[in-house]
């Protein structure tokens, strides 16, 4: 920078040039006497500047529009503790993901069930001693309809049924004692109680018949 004396009055003055390029410029002030700096397209770092003041974009937030905002959305604004609230009365126990893999474990269950539910036919042939012919896992089943048909043209044959309140246990309840089924003859058997398992037996009665058994289930 470089600086001149300009004489024309009794009060002296001095102009301050700066370089554009290799051209002296004179430096510009404001009305009160404040050096006027333009940085457009500058390239020269002049460290921290503060901005007293600033045009916001056009359709920007301000604090009074946020303001207007949240007073339409709520004259008592959701906190950690009301949205506590809001879940403590929606339900006790929120699910967890513990709680929906056992759902799914028992929604599972009972589609199980419910397949066990369609009509099934099990054939077979006697023999000398008792056979279980059918171990039908039928809890929750409540109707269950089980049709014992002897298919042989002569001979005759045995079956009983019995109902077990646990599978695999050795107690049971003799749903129908041993009875003897004639040639080309069937047996229905419509059974209301409830069981864990029903299992039924055949054996030979004058040969090695044919049979078939039918069951199915409904609630």
């Amino acid at each position: 920078m470089v600086s001149e004396k300009i004489f024309g009055n009794s009060i002296g003055a001095f102009v301050s040039y700066g370089k554009n390029g290799t051209t002296l410029v004179p430096l510009k002030v404001n009305a009160d006497g404040e050096l006027v700096v333009n940085l457009e397209a500058a390239t020269v770092n002049i460290g921290d500047v503060d901005v007293l003041s600033s045009a916001l974009p056009t359709g920007a937030a301000t604090e009074q529009g946020l303001d207007d905002i949240l007073a339409k959305l709520s004259a008592d604004p959701a906190t950690q503790t009301t949205l506590a609230a809001i879940l403590a009365k929606i339900i006790a126990a929120p699910a967890t993901e513990a709680k929906q893999d056992t759902g799914n474990a028992s929604l599972s269950s009972i589609a199980a069930n419910l397949a066990s539910k369609d009509p099934t036919t099990v054939p077979g042939t006697t023999t000398e001693a008792y056979v279980a012919a059918l171990s039908w896992s039928c809890k929750n089943i409540k109707q269950k309809t089980i049709i014992i048909t002897n298919t042989h043209a002569t001979l005759t044959m045995l079956y009983k049924i019995s109902g077990y309140a646990k599978s695999g246990s050795t107690g049971f309840d003799p749903i129908q004692a041993a009875t003897t089924l004639l040639a080309s003859t069937c047996d229905t058997h419509t059974v209301p109680d409830e069981y864990d398992a029903i299992t039924v037996e055949v054996i030979d009665g004058t040969g090695h018949a044919t049979f078939t058994i039918d069951y199915l289930g409904g609630q």
